[in-house]
C-alpha cells in the first residue's frame, strides 16, 4: 500500500536497455523507492544479485515490485532473473526471486489472477542452501 510520501513508482518498460547501467544510480534509486539498504549488486550469468542489509517493511510485496522496477529498468538485457537477498545484522535471512519476464507481464497485461505466472518466490538465503549432497550450512529452528 504506498503512502503520501513515497516516491512515484518507476515506469514498468516492456524493452530491455541496451546500455551499461550505472549501479550506484541504480542502489540510490532502490533505496530511495524501498527504504532499503543496498550492501552489493553483483551479476550472475543471467542473474542480477542485490543484497539488502537491515530491510523491514510492513508490506514486502510492494517493495519488492519497487525494486523490481528499478532493477527492470537499469539491469543488461540478458539478466532474467533478479534475486533480492536479505540480511539482518550481517545474517542472511531470506530471499526472493523475481522472474523479470513474468513480473513485467504482471505490471503490464490485464490477466486473471490465476493467469498471472508467478514472478515472485520466497527462498531460502543462498547461504542455507544445500551446497553437496547431505550438506546444509544452516540449521533449523
Amino acid at each position: 500500500m504506498p503512502k503520501l510520501n513515497d516516491p512515484p513508482r518507476v515506469a514498468v518498460s516492456m524493452s530491455r536497455p541496451r546500455q551499461e547501467p550505472d549501479w550506484s544510480a541504480t542502489s540510490r534509486d532502490i533505496a530511495a523507492q524501498t527504504d532499503w539498504h543496498v550492501r552489493r549488486i553483483e551479476q550472475r550469468g543471467r542473474e542480477l544479485r542485490v543484497t539488502l542489509d537491515d530491510a523491514a517493511a510492513v508490506y514486502w510485496h510492494e517493495r519488492a515490485d519497487r525494486a523490481a522496477a528499478v532493477l527492470n529498468r537499469d539491469a543488461p538485457a540478458g539478466v532474467d532473473r533478479f534475486a533480492l537477498a536479505y540480511r539482518q545484522h550481517g545474517v542472511d535471512v531470506a530471499e526472493h526471486l523475481i522472474d523479470r519476464d513474468a513480473w513485467v507481464a504482471q505490471q503490464t497485461q490485464p490477466l486473471p489472477p490465476r493467469e498471472q505466472p508467478a514472478a515472485l518466490i520466497a527462498r531460502a538465503p543462498e547461504s542455507c542452501r544445500p551446497r553437496a549432497p547431505f550438506t546444509r550450512l544452516c540449521s533449523k529452528v
